[in-house]
């Protein structure tokens, strides 16, 4: 599947084992990808709802997308293991929880939705509480 470079947010939609940890056997990617160029340049009007209006933000993100998704209602913005793309001087940056290392697909998967093809991408696990999900924090609802 072909189409422009983006960068954005995303989450992979997991479920969770007996001892609460990722279960990514069944895992469904929501994205939402913004075309730019190759240094990060969006292309096109956008709504973007982060305080800069540059980006997407997940909580707000969230919010409106599952008005839509009736399944994921009952899910928090920050329960699922999310992540970010950004793009600068022709490099890929993927932000991610810790907890998606551990689904063997999850870069492919990211840069075939996001048309990283002929980037350099470089991954960049993100352990702090800004990106936990369930599994980091069990009070994460």
């Amino acid at each position: 599947m072909s189409g422009p470079i983006s960068k954005g947010i995303f989450w992979f939609i997991c479920g969770f084992n007996k001892m609460d940890e990722c279960d990514f056997s069944e895992t469904e990617l929501i994205a939402f990808p913004v075309p730019c160029d190759r240094d990060g340049r969006v292309t096109g009007d956008w709504d973007f709802n982060s305080k800069r209006e540059n980006a997407y933000n997940h909580k707000k993100t969230w919010t409106s997308f599952v008005k839509h998704r009736k399944d994921l209602r009952k899910y928090g913005w920050n329960y699922f293991p999310r992540g970010r793309v950004e793009i600068s001087g022709g490099r890929a940056f993927l932000y991610v929880n810790i907890n998606m290392i551990r689904y063997e697909n999850f870069q492919r998967d990211i840069m075939d939705r996001f048309h990283l093809d002929g980037l350099a991408v470089r991954v960049i696990v993100d352990n702090s509480r800004h990106y936990y999900c369930h599994e980091d924090d069990k009070g994460i609802q």
